[in-house]
């Protein structure tokens, strides 16, 4: 799988030595508040929790759970109230588009609202590339890298209400404030597609050697390996679009260089018998290769996600609904299913 990881989800530059987050210029830094039991009025220090410690390699909910707790401590106001409400029920992250916040410039694709109960609560981020921006209500108020934002809450022991918030933590869950439709004004964009609904959820591997996970959203995949995450965009496509069309288009290239078309695929009868169905993930400037394919299957009488690739669609991992399956039958191959070295 690590070929497909092609460009990190998280991280921005940081410009404060102690507190790892950089407000912009309008913002006055605030004083660290106490993330363990969060007052809105408190300004006492993070004490040890219970020596609980992140590592770089963070998941999609942990990164999620972490840029929460992370703001709460510097910027207060919304991002406390989110957390607050979050450790009763739960964090939502919401997916939208820019067109609904004209204010927001940093970053690219959706923008990330925060809550703790599916309403818009004016926490959000941007992503772009390794770049988070973290706003409250359409204002920027900074940015943090990832290295910086784990040393900066291990520092703090706030490790260990991240891994408990990430338990709760519920991916591309619906806005109902939201007023924008699912179409942009990209040139050959027809809206936003649909994951398949058995594919929701996170998938677990371990057979590259590292822990990996795919997150089928409604309208995205989330895949991280070796701390990276790569989040991609699904939309629909004109017919009439040829892929080719902005080769030299950087602005284009800019907005789209996240989104992908997903088809359902069948193996053709000329080649080795294979009756699953697949999906086929295929870059929105792509002109040349295969994409990738996801097909559900059952191994050991458990529901897995296949992951295949190349013209023979071989398989490249296996993915299991936890992480100790995943363990369990870390690098096994099995018999009723395609490699590449078969051939």
């Amino acid at each position: 799988m690590n070929k497909k990881i092609k460009v990190g989800l998280i991280t921005c530059c940081s410009l404060l030595l102690l507190t790892g987050c950089s407000p912009v210029s309008h913002k006055t830094q605030h004083q660290e508040k106490k993330i363990a039991v969060v007052k809105k009025h408190s300004s006492k220090k993070i004490v040890n929790e219970d020596g609980v410690r992140l590592s770089t390699k963070l998941t999609p909910k942990e990164i999620a759970s972490a840029i929460t707790v992370c703001a709460a401590n510097k910027y207060h106001g919304t991002w406390v109230k989110v957390l607050n409400e979050a450790r009763t029920n739960g964090l939502k992250i919401s997916f939208h588009n820019r067109s609904d916040y004209p204010k927001i410039t940093n970053g690219q694709g959706y923008v990330y609202g925060v809550s703790a109960d599916k309403q818009n609560s004016g926490a959000c981020y941007t992503l772009n590339d390794d770049q988070i921006f973290i706003y409250d209500n359409q204002t920027e108020l900074g940015s943090i890298t990832v290295d910086k934002m784990v040393k900066y809450l291990n520092t703090h022991n706030s490790a260990g209400i991240v891994k408990r918030l990430a338990n709760d933590v519920v991916l591309g869950t619906a806005d109902n404030n939201s007023n924008g439709s699912s179409t942009t004004k990209i040139a050959g964009d027809r809206g936003l597609d649909n994951a398949p609904a058995e594919m929701l959820g996170t998938w677990y591997s371990y057979d590259n050697h590292e822990k990996a996970t795919v997150t089928f959203t409604e309208h995205t995949i989330e895949e991280t390996e070796d701390g990276r995450t790569v989040t991609t965009e699904l939309h629909k496509m004109n017919p009439d679009r040829d892929r080719g069309d902005h080769d030299q288009d950087k602005a284009y290239w800019a907005k789209t260089k996240h989104w992908a078309t997903i088809s359902k695929f069948k193996v053709p009868e000329s080649k080795p018998k294979d009756n699953k169905l697949y999906y086929n993930i295929y870059g929105w400037n792509e002109t040349a290769g295969d994409g990738e394919f996801y097909a559900l299957h059952t191994e050991e009488s458990q529901p897995v996600l296949i992951l295949a690739g190349g013209a023979g669609i071989w398989t490249d991992a296996v993915y299991w609904k936890t992480p100790e399956l995943a363990q369990k039958y870390a690098g096994k191959k099995f018999h009723d299913l395609r490699y590449r070295e078969m051939d």
